[in-house]
């Protein structure tokens, strides 16, 4: 028999069984299915995050955390993390030296804003929105993708905010044009004490403070730009200048002005000369030769002077972002600024660490559609099996008529492969159709967040072709047992069954 004989065969005795025949195709179209979803989106992501990636230039960046963690010491590295006591600040010196590495075009600090609580729009409803508000230095390293208006210029003091384009809509902005110029208010948490916050005169006792704790301070700022996305990490809220990110993460006190205080102390020491001689003062129960200045508040609050200290320059800055000249430095700089002390990351290093932990979860959900090709494996042993007693008087006739025994092995075998290659295409073309839904609705999505990848799930060329192959020989390895039992049919017997 001829190769096209076997296949017109292998169609019509598939036909002759057509419910049975298309409940075993169904199954391997639901396995493959499963594979090519799973694959698909694995491969899809994977592609799309690194597209997002290049477009805005993440591959000359290296992310630097204040400890050896970011080098390796988190969920993407196996350096050994350091603890609390030896960790190095990651302060203007340590900037500095990263500046003057070797390939390093600039760098930019930056630290998230805890004081301010939620934003909500001045001339809107009053609904007020948690979002990630971050303070960074303004140079080259800290450039991002402007959507609309512009980004933030290191001659911006206070009041000016870049956003993302995911808070546009929450705001109630119709386009990210509309946004820009528009006035947000910051609302500060309770107890606030750094720019901008009512802080009690010192004339008016302990009571305004007490009230102090419950009061939250509000703020203004004018959208300047909308901002893309990030392709790493979730900072992408809000941005403001580290000038004035200084200012609100900053802690505010009355404290004696030292020079007031010593010309209070011989006024009120010459007073008592003058009335009981270096005795003690019963009436105000001060000692003030001894006076330490602990109730100077409310002893002299003319003594006091308002003072700022930043947690910022106290603490140190959470992470930089260093611009590297070109690709291929970002290793080696990389390597250079963990000398330091501190820690780094490439864009690279992310992206292979990401890029393990979604092969992982995809070889996970792979396997459960493994699992279902494996059954449909033993329906396609079965359905042939069934075929083989049905047809016993067929193989016999056959048989009788000088067929031989690997013509009969090849009918079956053709037979089954023929199943599994249905089922395969089906399950292809299944994969197509849905593909091309869910891109519809992701993209509309991403769309919306001003997200320019499209299409993330694709199947490539070469996804397709595996696939049929691979339920192609499925069903060829499972019809070889009962392409084996059929050829081993005694003609005469064969011929006797009814």
């Amino acid at each position: 028999m001829k190769f096209f004989d076997y296949i017109k065969m292998a169609f019509k005795n598939i036909w002759r069984r057509k419910l049975r025949s298309f409940l075993t195709v169904i199954s391997i179209v639901i396995g493959s299915l499963a594979v090519i979803s799973v694959l698909s989106l694995v491969f899809g992501a994977e592609a799309t995050f690194k597209k997002q990636m290049e477009s805005i230039g993440q591959f000359t960046l290296v992310q630097v955390t204040s400890d050896q963690q970011g080098g390796g010491g988190g969920p993407f590295g196996g350096q050994e993390v350091k603890s609390e006591k030896d960790k190095k600040k990651l302060d203007d010196t340590i900037m500095k030296q990263i500046r003057e590495i070797p390939h390093v075009v600039d760098a930019s600090a930056s630290v998230q804003i805890w004081n301010i609580e939620s934003i909500s729009r001045k001339d809107g409803n009053g609904k007020q929105y948690r979002t990630e508000m971050v303070a960074e230095e303004i140079n080259q390293a800290s450039e991002k993708k402007i959507l609309a208006g512009r980004a933030l210029s290191s001659e911006d003091d206070k009041g000016k905010i870049v956003i993302g384009a995911h808070l546009v809509g929450s705001l109630g902005f119709s386009s990210n044009e509309d946004a820009v110029s528009k006035t947000l208010v910051l609302t500060t948490q309770k107890g606030y004490q750094g720019d901008g916050a009512d802080i009690p005169d010192p004339k008016n006792g302990k009571d305004d403070w007490e009230k102090m704790k419950d009061k939250s301070t509000t703020l203004e700022a004018e959208i300047v730009g909308v901002t893309a996305p990030p392709a790493i990490g979730s900072n992408g809220g809000t941005f403001i200048t580290m000038k004035w990110g200084r200012l609100i993460e900053s802690w505010s006190n009355w404290q004696e002005d030292p020079v007031k205080t010593e010309a209070w102390k011989k006024a009120q020491e010459q007073r008592q000369q003058k009335e009981q001689a270096n005795k003690f003062d019963k009436k105000t129960n001060v000692d003030y030769k001894n006076n330490s200045g602990g109730d100077m508040m409310q002893e002299c609050p003319d003594c006091m002077v308002l003072t700022y200290k930043s947690m910022i320059d106290e603490k140190g800055y959470q992470s930089a972002s260093v611009k590297v000249d070109n690709r291929e430095n970002t290793k080696s700089v990389a390597d250079l600024i963990t000398k330091l002390g501190v820690g780094a990351m490439t864009a690279d290093d992310i992206l292979k660490e990401i890029s393990k932990i979604v092969k992982s979860i995809g070889a996970i959900i792979g396997a459960i559609g493994a699992i279902s090709l494996g059954v449909a494996a033993i329906g396609i042993v079965n359905t042939m099996i069934m075929a083989m007693y049905e047809r016993t008087r067929e193989i016999g006739i056959m048989r009788a008529c000088g067929a031989k025994r690997r013509t009969i092995r090849r009918l079956f075998t053709f037979e089954a492969s023929v199943i599994g290659f249905l089922g395969g295409a089906i399950g292809i073309v299944s994969g197509i159709v849905l593909s091309k839904v869910a891109n519809y609705f992701i993209n509309k999505f991403l769309i919306a967040q001003s997200v320019s990848a499209t299409d993330v799930i694709s199947l490539p060329p070469w996804l397709i072709l595996a696939t049929l192959i691979l339920t192609t020989f499925l069903g060829l390895i499972s019809g070889a047992y009962p392409a084996y039992r059929a050829s081993k049919v005694d003609p005469v017997e064969a011929l006797r069954f009814e």
